[in-house]
């Protein structure tokens, strides 16, 4: 480095001494906020667990099951953390850059060591931090279901976890460096999956050499690939850089506006996420099967959303076949996901109003257009299996599923969250705004899965009877209107 460089670095740094120490409080202060939640709700579970522990509460025919499927299970986890770190290093990789750095100092000829080198200390020791106390807690979890000594099985998870955080750190870098999967994870995922070897041999469910041999090999791995990601930082293309922290910049404020569409779209456009086939149904012949045709077509190009409607579709299904109280009220907020996503052409219609233009329906009319396919698709693929049943409760949902389509179309049109509910009022437990946030977000299916879970209850209960039935279907009726209400001002205002 030469002189003029080293003079204008340590001449930004002084400038920029006062933005450090704020940078430094902000950081004790989010530290400080981390270790009171974890000593308010993680304690008192981490201390029920060691005395589940040391009385054996846990162990039984059940626990040695759970454990039997530990040698799959454990290297399967210890790998997802690189493939993670990975996948999120396309759109947010350990080397972020602010703003003024990428704006001021970024374009200029100064040595990319002392500018990027600190970034990727930090991250890796964040991730091995985490990675220690996640792994601490498996180890704990484990010798909990009755397996190894606690200080072999703690010992053990924590060295395993600390070395996936740090291959994850080294994975996102080389994704930032290279841009592709296969050269970050060639030896970050094998290491990783190594790491859990010793859980297994502390868990006596793999040899103790094993364990030992495994423990230092991963060791050797780990302390090999972090020096050859921290030589490839100061090559991480610039673009690479600016690009990340404009997505960062745009998916902070998304998050500070409670706006999670608008993130998961800041995501997907970073990481280059396109629909790639083009499906072409045939056009309809009468005029009401235009919007349910412009429907299908969205969906069939959007298979991801297909796919989990069948998956939550399924799932509440599943749970009314167990017959179980609580089970088949866990299968409404199942069905109202599968209708939430299958509703997604209604959003799209919301962030785009060119696309109803030239419609020729209000928007609250349309809005229940677009509830039409979701309802038929979800009554077609669930009446074969509820005539099968024969039972009262796969028919309520069925009857549930005009509400819970109105609920899902309610959460489409409601467009952007008002400022002012973030300020809220003070109170004694503290500001109410992020709960009116919450409450904002969800009040369509807080409300709706509320009515429904009530009759199901009234059902299980063999109470009310046929009034149960109207009240389900009087549930559809008031989310609709309601779907219809809210369709016009949030299309109005283009989703906000």
């Amino acid at each position: 480095m030469s002189d003029t460089t080293h003079d204008a670095l340590a001449h930004l740094r002084r400038l920029r001494a006062g933005k450090r120490r704020a940078d430094r409080r902000n950081a004790m202060y989010t530290a400080y906020c981390v270790l009171l939640l974890t000593a308010i709700w993680g304690v008192p579970y981490l201390a029920a667990l060691g005395r589940a522990a040391d009385r054996g509460d846990w162990h039984g025919q059940t626990a040695d099951r759970a454990l039997d499927f530990l040698p799959p299970i454990a290297p399967a986890l210890f790998a997802l953390v690189p493939l993670a770190a990975a996948l999120r290093a396309r759109w947010r990789g350990p080397v972020l850059l602010d703003a003024p750095t990428v704006a001021w100092l970024l374009p200029h000829p100064v040595p990319r060591g002392p500018l990027l080198l600190p970034r990727f200390h930090r991250s890796a020791a964040l991730a091995a931090l985490a990675g220690t106390a996640a792994g601490a807690v498996a180890g704990l979890l484990v010798h909990a279901l009755g397996a190894g000594t606690w200080w072999t099985a703690v010992l053990a998870g924590a060295g395993g976890g600390s070395a996936a955080g740090c291959l994850g750190t080294a994975a996102g870098v080389l994704v930032q460096r290279h841009g592709t999967l296969r050269i970050a994870l060639t030896a970050p995922l094998p290491i990783a999956a190594l790491a859990a070897v010793p859980l297994l041999a502390a868990a006596g469910r793999a040899p103790g050499w094993a364990g030992a041999a495994a423990a230092a090999l991963t060791a050797a791995g780990t302390a090999a690939l972090l020096p050859v990601a921290r030589g490839v930082v100061p090559a991480i293309p610039a673009r690479v850089l600016r690009e990340q922290a404009a997505v960062a910049l745009r998916l902070t404020a998304a998050l500070y506006a409670w706006d999670p569409r608008q993130a998961r779209a800041t995501v997907r456009a970073a990481t280059g996420r396109r629909p790639r086939v083009a499906v072409r149904l045939p056009l309809p012949r009468h005029r009401p099967l235009l919007v349910p045709w412009r429907d299908a077509t969205g969906l069939l190009r959007s298979r991801g959303r297909l796919a989990w409607a069948t998956f939550w579709w399924a799932l509440a299904l599943l749970c009314v076949w167990t017959g179980h109280r609580y089970a088949v009220l866990a299968a409404l907020p199942a069905g109202y996901l599968a209708a939430a996503q299958l509703v997604e052409p209604a959003r799209l219609e919301r962030d785009d109003t060119r696309r109803a233009a030239q419609l020729p329906w209000p928007a609250g009319t349309l809005a229940l257009w677009h509830g039409l396919l979701p309802a038929v698709l979800l009554l077609a693929t669930g009446v074969v299996p509820v005539a099968l049943w024969r039972d009262s409760a796969p028919l309520l949902l069925l009857a549930s599923v005009p509400a819970l389509v109105g609920a899902a179309l309610v959460s489409a049109y409601r467009g952007v969250m008002p400022g002012h509910l973030l300020l809220g009022t003070e109170s004694p437990l503290g500001g109410t705004g992020p709960v009116q946030a919450l409450l904002w977000h969800v009040r369509g299916p807080l409300v709706v899965l509320t009515v429904l879970g009530v009759a199901q209850v009234q059902a299980a209960n063999d109470r009310w009877g046929s009034v149960t039935w109207v009240w389900v279907l009087a549930a559809g009726l008031c989310a609709a209107a309601w779907a219809r209400r809210v369709a016009g001002p949030a299309i109005l205002r283009g989703g906000g």
